[in-house]
């Protein structure tokens, strides 16, 4: 997984600052306990799949407007993270 993910998120479902990717294809967004999502994406009724996925993390925001996730990832880079998912 990309250093620069591993500071937040984790590919198995430790608890981090959020949420573990393991599994994530398939998962509705904002849907694991224990995590403050924003109310924008807990609300969105995205089903996160790979190509959903690869245009959130490359621009987060205008994906998911007022989501709290800022940091974005080169669609490049979204294959080396579901690989490790």
């Amino acid at each position: 997984m990309l250093q620069r993910c591993s500071g937040c998120h984790s590919t198995a479902d430790q608890k981090k600052a959020g949420p573990g990717l393991g599994g994530i294809v398939g998962r509705p967004a904002g849907s694991m306990e224990g995590y403050r999502y924003s109310k924008a994406l807990k609300s969105s009724g995205l089903v996160w799949d790979e190509a959903r996925l690869d245009r959130f993390l490359a621009a987060p925001g205008e994906v998911v407007p007022k989501t709290t996730m800022t940091m974005a990832v080169s669609s490049l880079r979204t294959d080396r993270i579901l690989s490790h998912t």
